[in-house]
């Protein structure tokens, strides 16, 4: 950027004579190193982080105190998928003062499973759940379909909310399959694996459906028709990249307290956002300084 800048304002000639002397451009070399198996961050089981609500094993204290350096305020608030590829976390851990990731499974926020990783230098002490409190299973969720619910199919939980949905194809292959062979437990065991697969629910007899864009909305914690006017693939999309709102907002719960008079975020890559749901979740008023950039890679609130 600095050379562009440079050949922006600089005379023509001076341009020319100034690349002719460049030397040859080299190729970066790739850097192959990995962290050894003790550096590897693994992922804990149950994956509850410092606790979540409705559970035991609370902690109040980091196993692991943050370094001095890294203390808020400021405060930062990083997040991305668990299931990275190896190493990726420990390299991530390391740009940000090697603090421990926080890793947690949604499920306990909420009717489907979002296994995220969280690198914040947040308090840990006094978060708290917000209200209304979520539905936690499939048929508190979505009550309509208890009605068509198979007996066979033991869900309560959904699988991780994503970025497409089964095409028609494949409920219409179910329905087909379950009016010949309803009784065979082979068929059974397969279209529930559709169903897991697909995060399907049952709207109507045999006739399984992929949620809805408002029922995902739902799911998440965002409002009703909060991604209302754009296609239906990118509601999809925008909903399959998003945070669970319930999970963000419990950590990010200890600052009503610290800061009753509210808080500037900076939000960066957070997809469409839902800071703001979290704002009117938990009942306290921020001064936003948001810059939203729609590629949903991974989540860092800056909480100045």
């Amino acid at each position: 950027m600095a050379r562009q800048l440079r050949e922006f304002w600089a005379d023509p000639g001076e341009v020319e004579q100034s690349r002719s002397n460049e030397p040859p451009p080299r190729r970066r070399k790739l850097n192959t190193a990995m962290p050894s198996d003790d550096e590897l961050i693994h992922l804990p089981n149950p994956m509850i982080g410092f606790g979540v609500p409705n559970e035991p094993g609370l902690i109040t204290e980091r196993p692991v105190p943050i370094p001095d350096i890294a203390r808020g305020p400021p405060y930062f608030y990083f997040e991305n998928v668990a299931m990275a590829p190896k190493g990726v976390w420990a390299k991530m851990s390391s740009h940000l003062y090697d603090i421990k990731p926080e890793f947690v499974d949604s499920l306990y926020f909420s009717a489907a499973a979002r296994k995220r990783g969280y690198i914040h230098n947040l308090p840990i002490k006094n978060r708290f759940e917000i209200q209304p409190t979520p539905h936690y299973t499939i048929e508190d969720e979505f009550p309509d379909t208890k009605k068509w619910w198979h007996v066979w199919d033991n869900r309560t939980k959904l699988n991780c909310v994503l970025t497409c949905i089964a095409s028609a194809q494949i409920t219409k292959d179910i329905r087909e399959r379950l009016e010949k062979h309803e009784g065979d437990p082979r068929v059974q065991k397969d279209v529930v694996d559709q169903c897991k697969r697909w995060n399907l629910v049952w709207v109507g007899k045999n006739k399984a459906a992929p949620l809805e864009p408002c029922e995902m909305e739902s799911l998440l914690g965002f409002p009703g028709n909060y991604t209302r006017g754009v296609s239906r693939r990118d509601r999809y999309k925008s909903l399959g990249n998003s945070f669970l709102v319930d999970t963000v907002a419990y950590h990010l719960s200890v600052l009503k307290a610290l800061y009753p008079k509210g808080v500037n975020i900076l939000s960066l890559f957070t997809g469409i956002g839902g800071g703001e749901v979290i704002k009117e979740r938990i009942s306290y008023v921020y001064n936003y300084r948001i810059f939203f950039i729609y590629l949903c890679i991974s989540h860092l609130d800056l909480l100045l």
